[in-house]
């Protein structure tokens, strides 16, 4: 996946300070894996539930390198204002969503899938 070049690349265009759309794109049959590195800070106060998973995530992906995401993952799915710093979201196929320093783009394999609808549906391109 490191080496995959997409041949259609986009600047997200919405503010994203929560991962909750994530649920929807898991609920749609998507695998979401966290890829290497996913680095946070808070507008607010995280609640302990996020908290405790989103340091479960961290260690795992020291240890792995890459970690699928599921609807398990309620607390940090659905935390509200958190500043996204470094976040690589795939499904090792068909996107690449990335967020580097704040500034977030996703590239695709083909403009023919669920995941670039989705993106196209909700106005985050």
């Amino acid at each position: 996946m490191k080496g995959q070049v997409f041949a259609y690349e986009y600047e997200i265009k919405r503010a994203i300070h929560s991962l909750e759309f994530l649920i929807d794109l898991i609920n749609l049959g998507t695998d979401i894996i966290i890829l290497e590195e996913f680095e946070i800070e808070h507008f607010v106060e995280f609640s302990i539930g996020f908290q405790a998973e989103y340091w479960y995530l961290k260690y795992q992906l020291i240890k792995n390198e890459k970690i699928r995401l599921s609807n398990e993952y309620q607390a940090l799915l659905n935390e509200k204002g958190i500043n996204i710093i470094w976040l690589n979201l795939t499904d090792e196929k068909s996107f690449l969503l990335k967020c580097i320093d704040g500034s977030w783009r996703i590239s695709f394999a083909t403009q023919a899938n669920k995941v670039y609808n989705f993106f196209i549906q909700q106005g985050f391109i």
